[in-house]
């Protein structure tokens, strides 16, 4: 009874989960899929080809070879920081950094399953 209890009190505290700080990758993955959720994701599907959203699935951004999708990259930054007629600009709203970083998750986040399924954190 006395093992059940600390085991309980542990998970309920997070003791259990603090093995140390997630490795830096960790951190900057977590960073920009808060990033796609916060600002991108009310109007763009990530993993779904076909989107019922307002604007375009960026799913295609996947498939992208990755010669082409470094310089892909800096297409993206451009539509990010500068905006389109349709959506608007984050390049007063974001940093630099986190404009680059939103940008290869773009080219990098999983493909199948759907926003939703980003939003789980791991």
């Amino acid at each position: 009874m006395t093992a059940r209890l600390l085991f309980g009190f542990l998970l309920l505290t997070g003791a259990a989960a603090a093995a140390g700080p997630a490795p830096p990758w960790e951190k900057r993955e977590r960073l920009a899929r808060d990033l796609f959720l916060e600002y991108c994701s009310v109007c763009h599907e990530l993993a779904k080809p076909k989107s019922t959203k307002i604007g375009p699935s960026l799913a295609r951004f996947k498939k992208l070879p990755p010669d082409r999708a470094r310089a892909f990259r800096a297409y993206i930054m451009t539509f990010i920081r500068g905006g389109t007629p349709n959506m608007p600009a984050f390049g007063r709203i974001l940093t630099e950094e986190q404009i680059r970083l939103l940008a290869e998750y773009l080219l990098t986040a999983p493909q199948a399953g759907s926003t939703r399924q980003a939003e789980t954190p791991p």
